[in-house]
């Protein structure tokens, strides 16, 4: 069954493994803006005072390797500042609600 999957792969010219021009083209940019965002939220966390940053550097350091999740909740919830600004925002729009 699976040989026939292929042939039929191979008859549309499609070969199995291979991947398409815009793929590659969004892979590559994904990657890159995945790798932009850590490298800022990590000279962001080396730059910063321990009193600025909540919890532990140590903590926030290992979650910059959570590719998305890590430096985004960094960047959100890490740095005190940034976490009132949010905490602020959801509070307004709980009370609009």
């Amino acid at each position: 069954m699976a040989k026939l999957k292929d042939q039929a792969l191979e008859t549309k010219g499609e070969v199995k493994g291979r991947v398409k021009g815009g793929s590659k083209v969004f892979g590559f940019v994904a990657g890159a803006a995945q790798l932009a965002l850590a490298a800022y939220a990590g000279s962001d966390l080396v730059k910063r005072p321990e009193s600025q940053i909540n919890g532990p550097k140590a903590l926030w350091a290992g979650a910059l390797a959570l590719n998305w999740v890590g430096p985004t909740a960094y960047l959100l919830l890490g740095r005190k500042e940034t976490f009132d600004q949010v905490k602020g925002f959801v509070d307004g729009l709980q009370k609009r609600a």
